[in-house]
């Protein structure tokens, strides 16, 4: 989502590799209906994509203890690694590191490498992270959305 005054920031409640990630028919309504049912729910930054054209801010939207982006996943709405924040330049991995610069000898040009800002303190972020496990555990289980 965005604000209708700020063109340059898009809220997301994704986080990596939701660009070809299988998701349920029914994420959109499942979506609507939490929010319905959570009035009081907050918006918590996690990460920010720093980019030139457009800032994209993985978030998560909670209500006490009961989280809309676990609920997507306890129901089978998407992969629980697309709940997962993007990683730092300074966190990834050699061969992710490699992946850009095989890429600019490729193309023979310099590719921006990723400017994230992480919002989210290290230790509710790992918690967050369990009841992500859980609740694709559960969904998988009970074959439910992209698990039937």
């Amino acid at each position: 989502g965005q604000r209708s005054t700020d063109s340059i920031t898009m809220f997301c409640l994704l986080g990596t590799g939701f660009f070809r990630t299988p998701r349920s028919e029914n994420s959109d309504s499942l979506i609507s209906t939490w929010i319905s049912a959570h009035p009081k729910a907050v918006v918590i930054p996690v990460s920010t994509l720093i980019d030139s054209s457009m800032n994209i801010i993985y978030c998560l939207v909670i209500d006490n203890t009961d989280t809309l982006n676990v609920s997507l996943i306890r129901n089978g709405c998407f992969p629980g690694g697309t709940m997962l924040r993007p990683q730092t330049w300074e966190e990834m991995s050699n061969e992710d590191k490699k992946f850009y610069s095989d890429m600019e000898n490729e193309l023979k040009t310099e590719i921006p490498k990723p400017n994230i800002q992480v919002h989210m303190e290290k230790e509710p972020y790992d918690h967050y992270i369990e009841k992500l496990k859980n609740a694709e555990q559960y969904a998988s289980e009970n074959r439910l959305g992209i698990w039937k």
